[in-house]
């Protein structure tokens, strides 16, 4: 069992990278059994690891530049796998927020649990079903 994660740079207690990474490029740091990584592509990402080795892979993708495919470490990619859905859920929640500030917290608490159980279970539903109309 491990854990896997992006962080804040400006973390109290975060140890810092050199600001001069180039695109493309990745900095690795282990302490004990943690890794930190910081890769840049469009932005810097800062990641902490215990069940990578921050190998560079190719993750499938040309550049956006068209200069060769573009390699990742494998902590971003098995990030990006497992954190799709979830993404995709808390865009959707905060687009359409049902709630005012001015409700009590019991029935604020009791739409945000609907808000975030309708897109899961409609995408259980469309993964047993294999089709979009549910007549």
């Amino acid at each position: 069992m491990g854990v896997c994660g992006t962080v804040k740079t400006n973390r109290r207690e975060m140890p810092g990278f050199d600001n001069n990474i180039g695109v493309g490029d990745c900095e690795l740091r282990k302490c004990d059994k943690i890794l930190e990584v910081c890769w840049k592509d469009k932005r810097e990402v800062n990641m902490l690891t215990t069940i990578h080795t921050g190998e560079m892979l190719d993750s499938g993708k040309v550049r956006y530049r068209g200069d060769g495919s573009l390699f990742k470490p494998d902590c971003i990619i098995d990030y990006n796998i497992n954190m799709r859905l979830v993404d995709k859920c808390d865009m959707m929640v905060g687009a359409v927020e049902c709630v005012r500030r001015t409700v009590k917290w019991t029935r604020k608490f009791f739409f945000h649990l609907v808000d975030v159980t309708v897109p899961q279970l409609f995408q259980h539903v469309y993964d047993e079903n294999g089709q979009k109309n549910f007549n």
